[in-house]
């Protein structure tokens, strides 16, 4: 009988230890876009000298339908890099930043760290 309700008791705590991983999992990516969606639109605005200022140079440079885009890649070198966070600004032809843009299952959750000085100061 002691077994029985102590193996009723470990499903039970496994469904709601599982329960709370989906829940609170599911809540740090929803505020991770938050804050890097908070974070890129502090940009726009900005001239192209402050972002290089604070970020430093692009590793790269596109034009596309016209307009300048400079990326950002942030990578930590794991396996096949795929832990990445990709920051785009795009600029008009006086180097103000008019459109933002990110991408990646690396981006920060908290500005803390390397993170602290992505928003535009």
């Amino acid at each position: 009988m002691r077994s029985r309700e102590s193996s009723r008791w470990m499903r039970r705590f496994a469904v709601m230890l599982l329960v709370a991983f989906f829940t609170f999992g599911v809540a740090s990516v929803s505020d991770a876009k938050t804050l890097m969606d908070k974070i890129m639109n502090s940009w726009v605005g900005a001239s192209l000298d402050d972002a290089f200022a604070q970020w430093g140079f692009p590793e790269e440079e596109r034009k596309i339908a016209g307009k300048l885009i400079y990326i950002w890649l942030d990578s930590d070198g794991g396996i096949g890099n795929l832990a990445n966070c990709e920051r785009m600004l795009a600029v008009d032809k006086n180097n103000i930043v008019v459109a933002v843009d990110h991408k990646g299952i690396n981006c920060p959750f908290m500005e803390l760290g390397p993170y602290a000085k992505w928003r535009k100061r």
